[in-house]
């Protein structure tokens, strides 16, 4: 659910303790959980009980890739925690990566990551391979900068396919960049799990993606729109679903066939039972 909440932070603990001292630990004692208190307070800056990648990012004294690696193991919620996958002495200093760097810019929209996608799967694959991963990061790291060197673009693109590369095939898929990149949270799940909006809603919905103002939902702001719906929805989040997703609610919505959904078009959606309209 991207938070370690405090069981999840306390198999951390419990971890990070018997490894140093080679001993079983009694999770139940007034000093563990002292420590856990503690632990707690000093990373939980926003007091929300739960702790976030930014927090740790910021309050760690390891490095970007080892607090990924780390932070994906122990939100439970997100991957099943091998105790034996990631050992806490593997941990470097801080150094100031692209990834944190990146990470404390301004968040993308949906449409923006649609767009940023496009532009570097370059062969239209629906993957980020080593080559066009290597692209993405060389311009992450010249943010700034007038030149960046071969070695050090090298260096992040083998720790960026190292931390999000999760199936291990040597490339990225649309899901896995979604977690390297500084995407805003879904629209739609603002809505729950609601499959119909009312008017005021769809309007909601439709002035936040209508990025241009322009009156029409097109391009890369349909994109992005299509990939936020498949993911609230849980259909698969591939490029070749979400163009086929694309060109279904085109035909059915898109009335005077010009690649692109006016108002009255989206709300003969979104406005009805979509998951009716637009089967899985």
């Amino acid at each position: 659910n991207g938070y370690i909440e405090r069981e999840e932070l306390k198999q951390f603990l419990k971890d990070l303790i018997q490894e140093e001292h080679c001993k079983q630990i009694d999770d139940t004692g007034r000093k563990f959980q002292s420590y856990l208190d503690d632990l707690l307070d000093f990373c939980d800056t926003n007091n929300d009980g739960k702790i976030e990648m930014e927090e740790v990012l910021v309050q760690s004294g390891l490095s970007d890739s080892s607090i990924i690696v780390c932070y994906r193991i122990y939100d439970s919620s997100r991957n099943n925690r091998s105790s034996n996958s990631f050992c806490l002495a593997s941990a470097l200093p801080v150094e100031e990566n692209f990834l944190r760097q990146f990470r404390r810019s301004s968040e993308l929209s949906s449409s923006d990551f649609m767009k940023v996608w496009d532009h570097y799967d370059a062969d239209k694959s629906g993957y980020l391979e080593e080559d066009e991963v290597e692209g993405l990061v060389r311009d992450l790291l010249r943010r700034g900068k007038d030149s960046v060197g071969i070695t050090e673009v090298e260096k992040y693109t083998r720790g960026a396919l190292e931390a999000f590369d999760l199936n291990h095939d040597g490339k990225l898929d649309l899901k896995e960049t979604l977690t390297m990149l500084p995407v805003e949270d879904n629209f739609f799940l603002q809505f729950g799990t609601k499959t119909q909006l009312n008017r005021r809603e769809f309007q909601q919905v439709f002035d936040h993606y209508d990025k241009d103002n322009n009156g029409f939902i097109e391009d890369f702001e349909l994109a992005g729109l299509i990939k936020d719906l498949a993911q609230v929805d849980g259909r698969e989040m591939t490029i070749e679903s979400i163009e086929h997703l694309k060109k279904n609610l085109l035909h059915m919505c898109d009335r005077n066939k010009d690649g692109r959904l006016q108002k009255d078009e989206l709300a003969s959606f979104l406005c009805y039972d979509r998951s009716k309209v637009l089967p899985r």
